[in-house]
């Protein structure tokens, strides 16, 4: 079934007189015809089709999450209250005291502070960050007690890429598991766990949703792998997902693949021009022809989405006028939405931070590409790109 038929029939969708839209379930109990039903429930021989308490999984919920696992090619999807939490639910799950994690560098700042304050302070969870950029340095970090790998490609700052197929071939003569952050790529353009992946995790708060009125995430993996998060990580930490939130996200995955593929189509358009201006140092694009990981870029991916980034070198007071001067992108930290957004990136805060006003200072700056006529757009940059 292709992609497009799968997020629109795919699912145990129910109608109710007819809608068209699902109804919304918004209810904390679900009751049970007898409680003989109630101890099948509680001794696990009914989990699968009887709906009990909110803080596990509701019926809107299920509708997602099967739609989800379809498209990532997974037999099963855990649903939690924002991608942040997606991603501690997979490292509590699987990494205890004295075990070892394999992190790349340039993963979301958030999940490295997480592994810092909770697992390496509190959990006595040892980590080795790496580059992750050739193979050799994934083996060379590996200990006895390694018990995950923890990638993120292509990372949200620079875009590089770790190939994935071969760590997780390394990984699996090892019996290590392997997740892999693919909110970039979403399903529609990477697919994890196809190239030997335990486990992919999605912010469904960026494309997936689409619309910037959701805070969400995913798990996708093997029907164990999901049932361990689950029932030893979800239902203890309360991180569910709500039913309204779980309605949103069904109505922003409809439109995915046209979504994607204008800002798509966008970016590439508008960094293409950037990587021809006089005043960018260097463009991080993942479909650029001179991108440095460009054959593993077509090797594992099928297509680029609308984030990237530019670098250049000037100064604070032009770098703050060229934001000033931006009429249609919207600076905030946050992108994937139907809007177009700027950031100057914490890639760049050290420089950025103690320079003066007029010192001349590397600045990477990211865009994300929304839903606006591209031409717009480039004209946008163009004329404020001259205030640099």
């Amino acid at each position: 079934m292709k992609t497009e038929t799968c997020i629109s029939c795919n699912s145990r969708e129910f109608r109710y007189k007819n809608s068209i839209s699902p109804p919304i379930a918004q209810s904390a109990i679900y009751t049970f015809d007898s409680h003989a039903d109630l101890d099948a429930y509680i001794n696990g021989l009914d989990e699968d089709t009887h709906y009990a308490y909110g803080r596990g999984n509701t019926p809107a919920s299920d509708v997602v999450a099967e739609k989800l696992a379809a498209l990532a090619c997974g037999e099963d999807c855990c649903l939690c209250s924002s991608g942040m939490g997606a991603i501690a639910l997979v490292l509590l799950s699987y990494l205890k005291s004295g075990d070892h994690l394999i992190c790349v560098q340039h993963a979301y700042s958030t999940a490295k502070g997480f592994i810092q304050d909770m697992l390496v302070e509190h959990m006595g969870i040892q980590v080795t960050y790496v580059e992750g950029l050739q193979l050799d340095e994934f083996e060379a970090a590996v200990k006895d007690k390694t018990n995950m790998i923890y990638l993120e490609s292509p990372a949200s700052a620079i875009f590089q890429l770790q190939d994935i197929e071969a760590v997780a071939r390394l990984a699996k003569a090892k019996n290590i598991k392997v997740a892999v952050d693919n909110t970039y790529a979403t399903m529609l353009y990477q697919k994890p766990l196809l190239l030997g992946a335990d486990l992919e995790i999605h912010s469904l708060s960026k494309y997936i949703n689409g619309h910037n009125d959701v805070v969400a995430g995913a798990v996708i993996g093997s029907k164990k792998d999901i049932q361990i998060i689950k029932k030893h990580a979800l239902l203890q930490i309360g991180s569910n997902l709500s039913p309204f939130d779980a309605w949103l996200i069904l109505r922003g995955l409809r439109t995915l693949p046209l979504r994607l593929k204008q800002q798509e189509e966008s970016a590439n358009r508008i960094a293409q021009r950037l990587a021809e201006h006089e005043k960018i140092t260097k463009v991080n694009h993942i479909s650029l022809s001179n991108f440095p990981q460009r054959k593993l870029y077509e090797k594992q991916m099928s297509g680029s989405s609308g984030l990237f980034s530019f670098e250049t070198v000037s100064s604070r007071s032009k770098v703050s006028e060229f934001l000033a001067q931006l009429q249609l992108f919207q600076t905030g930290i946050s992108w994937g939405g139907y809007e177009s957004m700027v950031y100057i990136s914490s890639i760049s805060k050290p420089y950025y931070r103690t320079a003066g006003e007029q010192d001349a200072i590397p600045v990477l700056i990211r865009l994300s590409i929304g839903l606006e006529n591209w031409q717009d757009l480039w004209d946008d940059l163009q004329r404020a790109l001259s205030y640099l």
